[in-house]
C-alpha cells in the first residue's frame, strides 16, 4: 500500500471519538472497547476520560506534568509524576513515569555541545544525569514488572494487566518474556491487543515486514490504532523509503503529540537530505 493511500485511511481518526489517556493525560482516537494510547502506549479505555475528569487532583497533576515537559523542564516533571505514582500505587503510573526518565535522560544527551567554552565541565554533568536518569527508568520498570508478575501468580492477570507487562518488557528489551506475555494475550483471545502487540514485538525484533502486517490490521474501521502508522513508517525508513516514510509522520504528526513521531521525523528529514 503507498503512503498515499495510508494517509488516506489516517483520515478515519477525525471523525472517531477520543479517549484520554488516565496516564500521560493524552487524547487518543479510537473505536472499539479498549485501544491503546498515542503517547505513552498505556491502555486506554471507553469512558475513562469521564472518570478522570472527575478526578481533580489526578487530572491537575497530569497537566502539571505535561506543562513541565512542554517547557523542558524534566526535573520537575518526574518530581511532580512520582508523586502522584507514589499515592496511587498503580503499576502502570511506575511504567510511564520509567518512561518519563528515559525522556529526561534522552534531553539531557541532546544538551551535549562541543562548541561552548568550558563545555567539558557541561557535557559530563549532562552525560551523569543522562545515565542515572536512564537507570531510573529501568529499574521503575522493573519495580512495575514485579508487581504485575504477582498479579499474573495469583491468576488474575487481565488483558490490560497483561498488555502493561507486554509493554515493559518491550522497553526493557527482555523480548523472552515479552513474547511469553504475548503468547499468554492471544490465548486470551482479545484480537486487538493480539495484534497491537505483535506489531510491536516484529518491529522490535526487527521484522518489518511482519510488522507491517499487523499494522494492516489495525487500520480497520471497528478496529483501529492511529499507532500503526507509525510502525509502517518506521518500517518504510528502516527500507530507506524515506519519502514515503515522510509523508506518513508528516500527517500523523498532526493528529498526535508524541515525542518518538517527532524523533523519527527529523531523522528521515536528515536521511532525505543525505540522498
Amino acid at each position: 500500500m503507498s503512503a498515499h493511500s495510508y494517509v488516506e485511511i489516517m483520515k478515519l481518526a477525525d471523525k472517531m471519538k477520543r479517549e484520554l489517556c488516565g496516564y500521560c493525560g493524552s487524547e487518543t482516537p479510537g473505536a472499539t472497547k479498549i485501544w491503546i494510547c498515542s503517547n505513552c502506549e498505556s491502555p486506554v479505555y471507553a469512558g475513562f476520560i469521564g472518570q478522570v475528569k472527575m478526578n481533580k487532583t489526578h487530572m491537575e497533576a497530569l497537566e502539571q506534568v505535561n506543562g513541565f515537559i512542554s517547557s523542558g523542564d524534566y526535573a520537575k516533571a518526574v518530581e511532580e509524576y512520582e508523586k502522584l505514582a507514589n499515592a496511587n500505587g498503580d503499576p502502570a503510573l511506575l511504567y510511564r513515569l520509567g518512561l518519563l526518565c528515559f525522556s529526561y535522560s534522552n534531553n539531557e544527551i541532546k544538551q551535549i555541545r562541543y562548541d561552548r567554552k568550558g563545555f567539558m565541565e557541561e557535557n559530563a554533568r549532562h552525560r551523569s544525569l543522562s545515565h542515572a536518569m536512564y537507570s531510573k527508568g529501568g529499574l521503575l520498570l522493573n519495580r512495575a514488572a514485579v508487581s504485575l508478575e504477582a498479579e499474573f501468580k495469583k491468576n488474575a492477570m487481565t488483558p490490560l494487566i497483561a498488555f502493561t507487562l507486554f509493554m515493559i518488557y518491550i522497553k526493557l528489551d527482555n523480548m523472552r518474556s515479552a513474547r511469553r506475555v504475548l503468547e499468554l494475550i492471544e490465548r486470551r483471545g482479545d484480537e486487538y491487543l493480539s495484534a497491537y502487540g505483535k506489531m510491536v514485538f516484529d518491529s522490535q525484533i526487527g521484522d518489518y515486514s511482519g510488522s507491517v502486517h499487523n499494522a494492516n490490521e489495525l487500520l480497520k474501521p471497528d478496529n483501529f490504532s492511529i499507532n500503526a502508522f507509525y510502525y509502517i513508517a518506521l518500517a518504510l525508513f528502516m527500507n530507506r523509503k524515506y519519502k514515503e516514510a515522510a509523508e506518513l509522520l508528516d500527517s500523523l504528526g498532526k493528529r498526535v503529540r508524541n515525542n518518538s513521531v517527532d524523533a523519527l521525523l527529523s531523522e528521515v528529514r536528515k536521511a532525505i537530505g543525505l540522498i
